[in-house]
């Protein structure tokens, strides 16, 4: 393929030589070179003016910015990107159009998954405002759902209670939404779907329906005290017969989980692992040592992390949580390194440690999970040994402070492991320190060479 000081290259080798490189006819850039003679830079440059018609950047100056920035970009990252010709052909589109520089306009030239990337690409940079995604997506759902209900009044009755209860509370909620959140809604009006589906099936209606019709239903399936909002809701607004359904005892937690050392090998692995990414190790030791959910990790933002000089705090719940001296410098590192995937140029968002995909929202629980399964950390173990074995050390309003959870089930996971406070007292009597500090006393092997 070619020699270099006499000695022969081959084809994979020689294009990535410097022996092969020549000046850019265009910018004189020595670099490697594409057919048409210009470097990677001049090529990604001219693909991205292609996107941009010249009317559309003389009417409009965040047209203009856009294209400035997206050409300081990276050139590689630039070309991969044009080889996603979907969505590439789409952002042409909507930028040759300026009625498609719309939410509705967009919605409407594919399903989601399609016109994200554009979709994210346009609000970052301001060709498009700010929209609350989960809350649009949810509720265009009840719209199309509600289709399925045949009953004219029924269908009227479903919208209704779903606007009232479910769309007025998230948008009451600070955003952005969580996916699980608004997933939780969905499943709670698709077991009303199946109440009045069951009900249609047997000739009844919402209005006719009895109490023995609905104990009958109850047994044909789990989580059917779900309906218990609607149907109240339907008795007040004169939709429906006083219909009541009791929800079923809650069951113990399930205790175990990976023991003490399990985790700390599991973690121990992690932590040792070159190629992981800081930001995965620090989740990956929330998750082990201090039974953290997912969704709990991926919401923290800059603020909640504070260096009091001698020590890192990070607060998730009510009261912070001074972090080991390993997962102190994971933590430092994770901020400093916050940039997320976006289509041509990676972004940094300013409040999240964990960025998402979408702008000013954070990484999805479900993204980190996977993230975690690849490493090694399996979550619902993890968490159920990490929260097992504090349960076992800390009083309940300690546990709920520090992890942020309900103090009814910090109550909860005290009395399923029936672990007495007196090792609690002990250290606290002791130290005479806060409760933070204690926590960290009882994980003190977590600041060692070999954390748990």
């Amino acid at each position: 393929m070619g020699r270099t000081e006499g000695a022969p290259l081959c084809e994979y080798c020689y294009p990535r030589h410097p022996v092969s490189f020549r000046d850019c006819t265009r910018c004189g850039r020595h670099a490697k070179l594409r057919q048409t003679g210009l470097c990677d830079r001049c090529t990604a440059d001219d693909q991205l003016a292609t996107l941009f018609p010249p009317e559309l950047l003389e009417r409009h100056e965040t047209a203009r910015t856009m294209l400035t920035a997206l050409q300081a970009g990276d050139p590689a990252t630039v070309r991969a990107a044009f080889h996603r010709h979907r969505a590439v052909e789409l952002l042409r589109t909507v930028l040759a159009t300026p009625d498609l520089l719309d939410h509705e306009a967009l919605d409407d030239l594919g399903p989601e998954y399609t016109t994200r990337a554009v979709r994210t690409l346009l609000v970052e940079h301001g060709l498009l405002p700010a929209r609350n995604l989960p809350l649009a997506r949810f509720q265009a759902w009840i719209i199309t759902t509600a289709q399925l209900i045949e009953d004219p009044g029924e269908r009227q009755a479903f919208v209704q209670f779903a606007t009232w209860k479910h769309l007025r509370d998230l948008r009451s909620r600070a955003e952005p939404l969580s996916g699980p959140l608004v997933t939780s809604r969905r499943h709670e009006l698709r077991v009303v779907l199946d109440l009045l589906a069951w009900a249609r099936d047997r000739g009844k209606t919402l209005a006719s329906l009895d109490q023995a019709d609905l104990d009958h239903w109850a047994t044909t399936g789990a989580e059917k005290y779900l309906v218990a909002g609607f149907l109240t809701w339907a008795h007040t607004n004169g939709r429906s017969q006083p219909l009541e359904i009791t929800r079923p005892p809650r069951t113990y937690l399930l205790v175990g989980g990976l023991s003490d050392d399990q985790r700390r090998r599991v973690l121990d692995g992690v932590l040792n692992h070159d190629t992981i990414t800081a930001g995965t190790k620090l989740a990956a030791a929330l998750v082990l040592v201090f039974g953290f959910r997912p969704a709990q990790i991926t919401r923290i933002r800059l603020d909640d992390i504070r260096s009091t000089g001698e020590a890192l705090q990070v607060t998730v719940g009510k009261e912070p949580l001074l972090l080991p001296e390993p997962l102190a410098d994971l933590a430092t590192q994770t901020a400093a390194d916050r940039s997320a995937r976006r289509m041509f140029t990676p972004a940094q968002d300013h409040h999240w440690l964990y960025p998402g995909a979408q702008p000013g929202t954070p990484l999805s629980a479900a993204a980190l999970v996977r993230r975690l399964a690849a490493v090694g950390v399996l979550v619902s173990p993890a968490r159920t040994g990490a929260l097992t074995s504090l349960s076992q050390q800390l009083p309940p309003p300690v546990l709920a402070d520090l992890t942020g959870m309900h103090l009814a089930t910090a109550v909860r996971w005290r009395s399923t492991v029936a672990a007495s406070n007196a090792h609690y007292a002990g250290l606290l009597l002791a130290s005479e320190e806060s409760p933070t500090a204690v926590l960290r006393t009882v994980l003190s092997s977590a600041s060692s060479t070999e954390p748990p």
